[in-house]
């Protein structure tokens, strides 16, 4: 991370898990530090993340569920909805969804609220993982 333009980028603990640090935090912009999080990816074992917090992978199947709630936002009247990104580690992430979109709508949390039920219970973004 250090490398690819994270100065500060804070020492793993004692565990082997590092603190989640928004761009703000570590004094540099949000661009910089997606690509230092997407170039340093592959680095990580499967399962892992930067977070030092245990990732879920996300086989094929389940990857259809992702693109259903993309339709299903688009039908709800969120036509840039973006369509989810996988990982080639199994990870999943709706990427620029709050620069796209205003998510403190309560139109987007009542359809977000509708379409995020066509996630299996257990995966990232239910809701039911704390």
């Amino acid at each position: 991370m250090r490398s690819h333009g994270v100065s500060n980028f804070p020492d793993p603990s004692g565990s082997g898990g590092v603190r989640k640090e928004t761009a703000q935090q570590l004094g540099i912009s949000e661009s910089v530090l997606d690509t230092a999080n997407s170039d340093c990816q592959s680095l990580l074992l499967p399962g892992e993340s930067l977070s030092g917090q245990a990732t879920q992978t996300v086989i094929p199947q389940e990857q259809q569920d992702y693109l259903n709630v993309t339709a299903c936002m688009h039908s709800h009247g969120f036509p840039t909805f973006p369509e989810p990104a996988f990982s080639r580690m199994g990870q999943v992430e709706f990427p620029m969804v709050q620069q796209l979109l205003d998510i403190s709508s309560p139109g987007f949390a009542q359809a977000y609220h509708t379409c995020q039920k066509l996630i299996p219970t257990g995966l990232p973004f239910t809701g039911s993982e704390g």
